[in-house]
């Protein structure tokens, strides 16, 4: 394993619109299929906001060098609440070499 001091900087934008109730929605990313984080976010529906345009960041530290495969998720947590992705989506990563 060639542990370097490097690091990813991830930015995540997800447009959510709640549909029913007040849906929890956790969001995930994953490096290379394990999950190296996440966050919940409240999503309200009808009666107050719907519309939602949900960012995150992350910073995946001690990234080995190579090629690596990035995935965000998002699940509703609440059971009986709809919340819809209904874009735009955006998720991007920098590789940034970090000094020792």
């Amino acid at each position: 394993m060639n542990a370097r001091p490097n690091q990813v900087e991830l930015v995540a934008s997800v447009g959510v619109r709640g549909i029913t109730g007040i849906a929890q929605i956790r969001f995930r990313i994953f490096r290379d299929g394990r999950e190296i984080f996440n966050t919940i976010q409240g999503i309200e529906s009808t009666g107050s906001e719907q519309n939602y345009i949900v960012t995150f960041q992350a910073i995946d530290r001690n990234v080995r060098s190579g090629s690596h495969v990035y995935t965000v998720t998002a699940e509703n947590q609440t059971a009986n609440t709809r919340a819809d992705i209904v874009g735009p989506i955006s998720f991007s990563g920098l590789a940034v070499k970090t000094r020792t």
